[in-house]
């Protein structure tokens, strides 16, 4: 796709796998037993309440490039916030405080005041794209060296729309770009469909 191959930055036959982000910090103990129970009975919950089986995600509604980053829309569904704000209410108190802390660049180019809500998102539960900013997406393209010809290609191929079940929830070691890495879960995937 890019000129130079070696600009794209993720590698989704060796290295990353495609996701849809439900909640993205660090949190301190991942493997405490008090963070698998919190994490597991909110997911279970809130599919339980909120997600009909088959449960369908509706993948590439749009495309766009952003930054260094070239994504697609996942249709927002009633279920998809309920799993994200179900899990950033359930294990906000394991979050590592330095997440709490730390405000990306990006932020301050916002207006004012998207820029105060997002700060106080972080400050609270380490994240500032939960609840209402929670905008599902898959993320296709990186690359920090030439967002013009990122932003040509999203916008000159056309991916068609697919659906994707949604059963498995699961915790992942994230790399450059935020991408999960293959082969490095943190935990189990959460079978969300079990109480269903």
């Amino acid at each position: 796709m890019f000129s130079n191959p070696a600009d794209q930055k993720l590698d989704f036959v060796n290295v990353n796998d495609p996701h849809v982000t439900l909640f993205l910090t660090t949190f301190m103990d991942i493997n405490s037993p008090d963070f698998i129970s919190a994490a597991d009975a909110a997911l279970k919950q809130a599919y339980a309440d909120s997600c009909s089986p088959p449960t369908n995600m509706n993948i590439a509604v749009s495309q766009y490039a952003s930054g260094s980053y070239g994504m697609l829309d996942v249709e927002l569904t009633a279920c998809l916030q309920s799993l994200s704000d179900s899990l950033v209410t359930a294990t906000a108190k394991f979050v590592d405080p330095s997440a709490k802390e730390y405000i990306p660049d990006w932020i301050y180019n916002l207006p004012e005041d998207e820029q105060a809500e997002k700060i106080d998102l972080i400050t609270t539960y380490g994240s500032p794209n939960v609840f209402s900013g929670f905008a599902p997406h898959v993320t296709l393209l990186a690359d920090d060296v030439n967002t013009t010809e990122l932003t040509g290609l999203m916008l000159a191929n056309t991916v068609p729309e697919v659906d994707s079940l949604v059963s498995l929830v699961g915790f992942g070691k994230v790399g450059s770009f935020g991408s999960v890495l293959k082969n490095q879960d943190l935990l189990p995937p959460v079978d969300v469909t079990e109480n269903k």
